[in-house]
């Protein structure tokens, strides 16, 4: 949109392994616009702040924007004055819109710069702005050297990731679950997708001129039972015959659509990343998902024989949820054969009400402060940030570690071998091994174990299986933190 609307633009994404230096970004830019999740905010904070400092240093103006999912969800908490304008939700047309005309200083006179209410992040029905990657800076000269055509495995070596195509074809959920921020701050309840032509011939052109065979859906769901736009965008996309290797991210009722599956299959997704959540059917109703325990084996089944591999994705630390959580899912993981998996704690937004948890029950954003940490680096859906009903944090970042290495053994390659019987699942489950222990020794070396005993003991109480939460302690503490909040300085 930005491109075609006639200004120059450079995307950078130092995941990618280009890093933004202040000078570049302050001498050869007017605009600098941050998308940031919570764990990427310090970051996105430190290169505001240099940014603006090498443009005065150099007599130069330089406006930041920062959008993205913390924005969005912390509801004005933990944001630095360092950005000059903030959007929440999607705001792609109010970005073009400043970039388009609006100086800062009429935006500032019309009162424009607020963080919108929770409610207001939903966009245009339609987005057929379609992702120009050439813009990405690294993008035409990786996909384009010697080493990545013609001898990609060396590529893969020397630079140790995979190579796939990120994609999202639809917005928005139509479902409402309790723990899931999507429908609330990020991109409403309304489902709208793609047009179909459109989002099928990007991803032709991408494919075809990279030869990447692996697409990750982004979508917050990817494909809905008995829905006829669904149904056009994979059978066009069948049609193509691109020979991709898809992962997408769907709910169970899907195993209701057999047809719909087929297709989905035949379009060359092979693997489906599955909500399980919790097995508990009391925290299934919390959470408002309405899925029993027969429910999911049917479903799994289902999938299982229309020949895709599972991704099955868990939450822990529910108040249903004790120590002996990580057995219950390590035996559900073997029984059903699930090829991959991920177990996360509970997350939400500290101090923002009204998610699954009261706000009282998470971290405080200074609560590492003591310890000269900042809470945001750890709000990445791997760490614990909230005080569970029975059990410290501690512990249950302990016991997700010890669950991720027993789960990530050669025993329990074997195990799902003879559950499934297919090398694909192996092969599946290898690479799942490797990033799980790759992500547990991080955790280890950042000693938040060690931080999470410094803050906790004053909240828990013995109990006869353990500890459990001093739901009042944390309360009154709560309270005094908003009134010291509210409270006006002389």
């Amino acid at each position: 949109m930005i491109k075609d609307s006639g200004h120059e633009i450079s995307v950078i994404n130092e995941e990618l392994g280009f890093v933004a230096h202040p000078s570049e970004l302050a001498a050869k830019f007017d605009v600098i616009g941050f998308s940031a999740k919570t764990s990427a905010i310090t970051r996105a904070e430190e290169l505001a702040t240099r940014t603006k400092f090498e443009a005065e240093k150099i007599g130069r103006r330089v406006f930041t924007v920062l959008g993205g999912e913390h924005v969005s969800m912390s509801e004005g908490c933990r944001v630095a004055p360092v950005f000059d304008m903030i959007y929440a939700g999607e705001s792609e047309r109010q970005f073009l819109e400043f970039i388009n005309g609006l100086t800062l200083d009429e935006q500032i006179e019309k009162g424009t710069i607020t963080f919108p209410p929770s409610s207001n992040q939903t966009g245009s029905p339609l987005f057929d702005n379609i992702p120009d990657l050439s813009v990405v800076r690294g993008y035409s000269e990786i996909t384009s050297s010697f080493r990545f055509k013609y001898a990609r495995p060396l590529w893969i070596f020397a630079n140790r990731r995979l190579p796939m195509l990120t994609f999202q074809g639809s917005r928005g959920c139509p479902y409402n679950c309790s723990f899931c921020p999507t429908p609330k701050y990020l991109q409403g309840n309304k489902y709208r997708r793609m047009t179909p032509e459109v989002a099928v011939d990007y991803l032709a052109s991408h494919v075809n001129a990279t030869k990447i065979s692996r697409v990750i859906f982004e979508d917050p769901t990817a494909a809905l039972p008995f829905d006829a736009a669904s149904y056009r965008f994979f059978k066009m996309l069948a049609e193509k015959n691109l020979n991709i290797k898809a992962t997408v991210l769907v709910r169970f009722d899907l195993s209701n659509d057999i047809e719909l599956l087929q297709i989905m299959r035949e379009a060359g997704v092979y693997n489906l990343s599955i909500g399980i959540e919790s097995l508990s059917d009391v925290t299934q109703r919390k959470y408002k998902k309405n899925i029993t325990a027969d429910i999911l084996s049917r479903s799994i089944n289902i999938f299982h024989e229309l020949g895709f591999n599972i991704t099955g994705l868990f939450i822990v630390g529910t108040d249903e949820d004790g120590p002996d959580v990580f057995n219950n899912i390590e035996h559900f993981i073997k029984e059903h054969g699930v090829e991959k998996w991920r177990v996360s704690p509970l997350g939400q937004m500290p101090e923002v009400d009204h998610q699954f948890f009261p706000a009282y029950r998470f971290f405080l954003w200074n609560e590492l402060t003591s310890l000269n940490e900042d809470l945001a680096d750890y709000v990445n859906g791997e760490f614990v940030t909230f005080f569970p009903l029975n059990m410290k944090p501690s512990l249950l970042q302990t016991k997700l570690a010890d669950f991720t290495y027993k789960c990530t053994s050669l025993k329990d390659l074997i195990a799902l071998l003879k559950t499934r019987k297919s090398l694909t699942s192996i092969i599946q489950r290898l690479g799942n091994n490797i990033a799980h222990r790759i992500v547990q020794k991080e955790i280890a070396r950042s000693k938040y174990i060690d931080y999470l005993r410094e803050i906790e003991e004053p909240f828990y109480e013995a109990a006869p299986s353990g500890h459990t939460l001093r739901k009042d302690v944390l309360i009154d503490r709560y309270r005094n933190f908003k009134h010291s909040q509210t409270m006006e300085i002389p």
